[in-house]
């Protein structure tokens, strides 16, 4: 009889868990979506482009996009617009454009449902210790988890691979291995320090 009474309680008083922030999925298009003829420009130019489009529970909050020059460990971060804006619609696409002025600077460009950037210099290491310069790329910054409006939300990279030791015709050298850095999915504000990236920047959503 007790049983039934306290069932029957919790049936007129259900137990209220909080309220958990909406998913957030991030989908990724690389340069080979564009056309041939603008594939083959933007490899003339040496330009690389990365559309990352943000899917979910997002249809009016308000957002920022941030950009984290990482070096020795620190972290500078800073807004790329100083003031909010607010998304219209469950569906939004920022796209990223970046190219490598020379062994120590890069260009990042960003076009947002909102405005476009100018080409903005950031810092970055392709000489890092490697026999020959070491690429940088626009890169996909995949999670550990889902993610949900909560969180800080990182969307692209502008960076290096792991430097892999290699033996080639029984030489030791090194090779830079992308998408071992790619398909770790850790967040990149922890790459130095797990994987001893040499400087880079990346870019990170965040909503209110």
């Amino acid at each position: 009889m007790k049983k039934r009474i306290l069932a029957a309680a919790l049936l007129l008083f259900p137990i209220v868990l909080p309220a958990q922030e909406g998913r957030v999925e991030v989908r990724y298009e690389a340069v080979e979506t564009l056309t041939p003829e603008v594939q083959g420009l933007m490899e003339f130019l040496e330009v690389y482009y990365l559309k990352a489009t943000v899917h979910g529970d997002i249809r009016g909050k308000k957002w920022v996009l941030w950009a984290h020059q990482v070096e020795n460990g620190e972290i500078s971060s800073r807004p790329l617009v100083a003031r909010t804006m607010e998304f219209a619609d469950t569906t939004a696409s920022f796209t990223f454009y970046a190219q490598a002025k020379d062994s120590l600077t890069g260009y990042v460009r960003v076009v947002t449902p909102n405005y476009a950037t100018a080409k903005i210099p950031y810092s970055i290491d392709s000489g890092n210790g490697t026999e020959y310069p070491s690429q940088y790329i626009l890169m996909e910054t995949f999670p550990e988890r889902p993610y949900d409006t909560a969180q800080d939300i990182p969307l692209a990279a502008f960076t290096t691979g792991l430097v892999q030791p290699m033996d080639f015709e029984g030489r030791k050298s090194l090779w830079i291995d992308f998408c071992g850095l790619r398909d770790a999915h850790a967040d990149p504000k922890t790459w130095q320090e797990r994987y001893h990236v040499p400087r880079f920047v990346y870019f990170s959503l965040r909503m209110e």
